[in-house]
Order: C-alpha cells, then structure tokens, then sequence
C-alpha cells in the first residue's frame, strides 16, 4: 500500500474486520483497521450495517482513481455477511472529471516550434501518456523521431 501511494498508483483496499459487538475486546485477531490504515490510506472507512453502501464503495474507488491514492474499506464480520440485495450505485457520468491534462496552448506552440527546428527530436512518454499513446505514435511517424519510454511509463506501448 506504501509503494502504490509513493507511486501514486489509484489503489482500493479491502479488508475482514472482526464483529462490530467484539472490537475493542482484545478478541482474536482484532486490530483496529481504520487506525492502522491512516497514515497510508487517504479515504479510510469502516463500513457499518447502516452505511450506504454502493455509495461508500463509488467514493472509495473515486477517491483513488482522481486523487491516485490509497483508499481502504473494512468489512466487519457481520457486514460480509449482509446480502447485497439490489443496491446500485449511482453512475460515474457527471461525477469525475476528465482525467487527462493538457498543456496550456502557449506551451503546446513553443514544443511545436522547437520540434519542427530541432535535427533528431526523440519523443520520451511517461505515464501521464497512457491515454494518448495512438496520437504520440502517429506524432513519432511524422517527425520520424523514436519514441521511447520512462521507468514509470515502462507499461504504455509506442
């Protein structure tokens, strides 16, 4: 969980608790979950027979995915055993903005300027690229300039 937060890499944990009515008991394998996730989990619940729970999970999985941090859901044993029933949650439409990020046009002018000078342009893609890799390679091809990735990048394709 540290190296999914240090990399920024969205991560959804989900734990067992033991019964609600047993903790603070010193019962068999009882840790507090919340409080030992705190410090590494930025959305950081216990779920409660009274918790929304479709709603708990969408912001949950939200928090992760904008915020690319650690989220974490514990389950306490009488919860894990609730049925579902038929509780949706609501749709992401309207709820997350747009992931990708632009540049600001007068930068996007002054990268154009400089690639059409330059006599071997090499296009290196990070992570930040993974939702655009079809328009760096066809951006590669037209400048015949090789595309090559960063450590972080290293699961993109070009």
């Amino acid at each position: 969980m540290w190296d999914a937060k240090v990399d920024r890499a969205p991560l959804l944990a989900l734990t067992g608790q033991v019964a609600t009515q047993v903790v603070g008991t010193g019962n068999f394998q009882e840790l507090d979950l919340v409080r030992a996730f705190q410090t590494v989990a930025g959305f950081n619940h216990r779920v409660q027979k009274e918790s929304r729970h479709a709603e708990l999970m969408s912001l949950a999985v939200k928090h992760a995915l904008i915020n690319r941090d650690v989220s974490h859901l514990t389950f306490p044993d009488e919860i894990q055993q609730i049925p579902a029933g038929e509780e949706t949650s609501a749709s992401a439409e309207g709820r997350m903005g747009e992931r990708q990020i632009s540049p600001a046009p007068e930068s996007l002018e002054k990268a154009t300027r400089l690639i059409l000078r330059s006599k071997r342009p090499v296009i290196i893609a990070g992570h930040g690229s993974r939702f655009s890799m079809k328009e760096i390679i066809k951006m590669a091809e037209h400048f015949k300039a090789p595309a090559l990735t960063t450590s972080k990048g290293k699961g993109v394709s070009c």
